[in-house]
């Protein structure tokens, strides 16, 4: 999902036009449309502080709005293997189906990347026992920080 995709999503689940975000954010009624719909063709790339106002706007944490863009299996791919370097997480076998998990040998992320895994498998928990709505963990969701 690319910067302009994850605004238009943000921007049509609070309801708002392109022309009403543009003027929520500052710009002029004649040049607010214009503005989000280039930040959401991709055009134009909103500037850290028109970032940090969508965040505000949307109700979301501004690393909400930064998610890499995963476009294809391979991009996928390349964003786990990241992940394999950077924090330890491997693929491993269990009867016959792969997981993802935290590889033990690297004790600087184990206990914090897996305090993580489990603070998000409960909150998913929760909304499929229906004890939260969809709503209120995607509240969740994009406000972890």
């Amino acid at each position: 999902m690319t910067l302009g995709d994850r605004i238009r999503y943000f921007r049509r689940r609070i309801g708002m036009t392109q022309r009403e975000l543009g003027m929520a954010m500052g710009y002029s009624p004649l040049t607010a449309e214009v503005r989000v719909s280039q930040y959401e063709n991709g055009s134009r790339k909103p500037k850290p502080g028109a970032l940090a106002t969508l965040a505000s706007i949307f109700r979301v944490t501004p690393a909400a709005m930064e998610v890499p863009d995963i476009e294809d299996m391979a991009k996928l791919m390349q964003t786990l293997f990241a992940l394999e370097d950077r924090y330890a997480l491997k693929p491993i076998r269990v009867y016959g189906e792969t997981f993802l998990c935290v590889d033990t040998v690297d004790p600087f992320h184990v206990d914090q990347l897996n305090g993580m895994l489990d603070e998000w498998q409960e909150q998913l928990a929760r909304m499929e026992r229906n004890e939260i709505t969809q709503e209120e963990y995607n509240f969740w969701r994009y406000n972890y920080t």
